[in-house]
């Protein structure tokens, strides 16, 4: 029974999961493919006249010394969090907001499956597509690599992307808790875009504005660490922020009553 609705799910998604996998790979794509006129300019070294602050808002003097640099300060500075934060945020709201505002998860509920089961399904599901979605974050760079004909490390992409997710998935679980644990279904993925564009605004400007040291660890983004990959120790406080999430939503989840 959890197989059979994880499927539905899954194949309810379908389009979903197209569009968003190639949004990525076109990205991905588009800016490699931009990577041979920026490497041809003297960008590096107007780069590397700026103070080191912002040196690091702008992505380091070294950024594009090689395909690797600019894919970890230019490819995932931004633009890749940023599309997966929308799009997890927005595949959580369907998921959980979406179903209950159109009676769908009221008929989740009606099989005989507990609360705890489908929302681990519905969780399970959204990784599942996260992840799958992500690929084409691969297929774009690695078509680009090989249309400007430069190598790049596998190893750094990989480990990028899983920041990546993480990022995504951790602004996501906030429409879970909000939404489906404390039932502000109008507010939840308001809430949770408000917290990335907080929490990557307080990053961002850190480096120029030391007032907002004392604060900054609170971010989300702090624990992503571009340009470097990020570190095992940042990606299990990533996962236990998620974590933590997901429980108070389950909590709430399981105790309130269910509006169609």
């Amino acid at each position: 029974m959890m197989r059979g609705l994880l499927g539905k799910i899954l194949y309810q998604k379908r389009w979903f999961i197209f569009g968003w996998t190639l949004g990525f790979a076109a990205m991905a794509l588009f800016m490699v493919l931009f990577y041979p006129s920026f490497k041809d300019t003297n960008l590096d070294q107007l780069l590397s006249g700026l103070s080191p602050a912002l040196q690091k808002v702008a992505g380091g003097s070294d950024s594009m010394a090689s395909l690797d640099n600019y894919i970890s300060g230019q490819v995932f500075a931004l633009r890749m969090p940023m599309l997966s934060i929308i799009m997890s945020v927005i595949l959580c709201a369907g998921l959980f907001v979406g179903d209950e505002k159109r009676g769908v998860l009221t008929t989740h509920l009606s099989l005989p499956l507990s609360r705890t089961h489908v929302l681990y399904v519905k969780l399970l599901a959204a990784l599942i597509i996260i992840a799958g979605t992500a690929v084409g974050m691969l297929v774009g760079i690695a078509l680009g690599g090989v249309m400007v004909g430069e190598s790049f490390s596998m190893s750094l992409v990989l480990q990028h992307m899983a920041g990546t997710m993480l990022i995504g998935l951790d602004f996501a679980v906030l429409v879970v808790l909000f939404g489906a644990g404390l039932a502000w279904r109008g507010l939840s993925t308001g809430l949770a875009a408000m917290a990335a564009f907080t929490s990557y605004l307080i990053s961002s400007m850190v480096a120029v504005v030391s007032a907002l040291e004392p604060i900054e660890k609170l971010s989300l983004f702090h624990y992503y660490q571009n340009p470097s990959p990020i570190s095992l120790e940042h990606a299990l406080l990533l996962m236990g922020f998620a974590a933590v999430c997901v429980v108070l939503g389950w909590l709430g989840f399981r105790r309130r009553d269910i509006g169609s």
